[in-house]
């Protein structure tokens, strides 16, 4: 009985691997591509890459000018004012403390 099954089994597992193996071939096949469309399929996505760079390029360029914009038609007081507070916020994001002295005397709410 346990030969029966075994022999079942290995013809089935054959049967698998044929028919998958036919199947790889067939579609090998009709996929083969010549040397020139490959070609030409290479330097349509590189054309395509070289766009998307100059579109990033070209958005990265007007957001820094929309920045210096940003800067240039502030006061002097509210630039100063925006420098601190970019150099506060990069340490809290670095994860650092303030300086101790200003812990100690910074303004504290009374609970109540």
């Amino acid at each position: 009985m346990k030969r029966i099954r075994w022999c079942i089994l290995l013809v089935f597992i054959c049967g698998v691997f044929s028919a998958q193996n036919q199947y790889l071939l067939a579609f090998k096949s009709s996929k083969q591509k010549t040397k020139a469309e490959i070609q030409k399929e290479r330097y349509i996505e590189k054309e395509e890459r070289k766009e998307q760079r100059e579109q990033r390029k070209l958005k990265r360029m007007e957001e820094k000018m929309i920045r210096q914009h940003h800067k240039r038609i502030q006061t002097k007081a509210t630039y100063k004012r925006m420098k601190k507070n970019r150099k506060k916020s990069e340490k809290l994001r670095a994860n650092k403390k303030e300086f101790f002295l200003v812990r100690w005397f910074k303004y504290k709410r009374k609970k109540t």
